[in-house]
């Protein structure tokens, strides 16, 4: 085989009647029918396949691998064990780097305004308010480097802080957590997502929480809009893909306008991103492009 389209076993015989699990499958079916048009023998096949034999991939491709957080130590096991077997889009290194949040600090040290970050490494005893007098801050979001679709993710103003600690001692008991101012902007406006591919952008999404709601994965009741991107914001996002340290084949770009009105890196998602190419299906041919481009290299 070629390409290995990798996703989660969850999503190889999916409800068909789920218009969210639907729209994943059509995007895969995108990429495939690009590359099999040139000549690229692709199938979707879940990473976790013990049937699978990683010598026999030339390269394989992560897209909904969205069980492996919930099968975290297999998935770390797997990866080790594959890496050096097949190609991973993106790369392992690029993964392994991308899984802790704490890559927040080094996109700042490479001059990329990100939302400001304190981590609070596990069993550390600081406290709360001595976070919040460093970060000049009311409230803020707390929640570990580690996680996903928000898992463990809390807004906590400071008069809460009381009544949040004993539950804030058991998170940092078991792993490392991250505190951040918490973003006005995502009450107003959301945030927005850009998709850069080979360096580029193609287009952009725009996630609104539901009322009430701080996070806007659609876990949550999260809504997902078309939303067209300034050359501002764009210029912002390629900036931060390209001096990230890595070069990934695609980023999702997770940003919003900080509390002091500049563009600020929520999340820079290089692992298993929803790339949201049903906005824009031009998106799906030029990552195929770069597939093959790998390929070929």
């Amino acid at each position: 085989m070629d390409v290995a389209i990798l996703t989660d076993t969850r999503l190889l015989k999916p409800d068909e009647h789920n218009f969210y699990i639907s729209q994943v499958i059509y995007e895969e079916s995108l990429i495939l029918s690009h590359l099999k048009e040139a000549g690229i023998a692709a199938k979707r096949i879940a990473w976790s396949d013990p049937s699978v034999d990683w010598n026999e991939v030339r390269c394989a491709v992560f897209r909904s691998t969205w069980d492996y957080f919930d099968r975290f130590q297999e998935f770390a096991k797997w990866l080790e064990d594959v890496k050096d077997k097949t190609t991973l889009i993106n790369s392992a290194e690029i993964l392994e780097w991308n899984l802790d949040k704490k890559y927040m600090a080094d996109l700042e040290k490479n001059g990329i305004n990100i939302v400001p970050s304190h981590f609070v490494e596990k069993g550390n005893h600081t406290s709360l308010d001595a976070i919040y007098d460093q970060l000049n801050c009311d409230q803020a979001v707390i929640k570990p480097t580690i996680s996903a679709a928000g898992e463990n993710t809390y807004k906590i103003a400071r008069q809460q802080i009381p009544d949040f600690k004993a539950r804030f001692t058991e998170l940092v008991a078991t792993r490392t957590m991250m505190v951040q101012p918490f973003q006005e902007e995502i009450m107003n406006s959301g945030e927005i997502s850009l998709m850069v591919i080979d360096g580029k952008y193609t287009h952009a999404i725009q996630k609104k929480a539901k009322a009430g709601e701080f996070r806007v994965q659609d876990d949550h009741g999260g809504k997902v809009l078309p939303y067209f991107a300034c050359e501002d914001e764009i210029r912002f996002a390629e900036f931060a893909v390209q001096h990230c340290g890595y070069k990934p084949l695609y980023a999702r770009v997770d940003m919003v306008r900080d509390n002091n009105g500049e563009h600020a890196i929520m999340e820079l998602e290089l692992i298993e991103p929803e790339l949201f190419l049903r906005f824009d299906t031009t998106a799906a041919k030029k990552l195929s492009q770069g597939i093959i481009s790998i390929l070929n290299n």
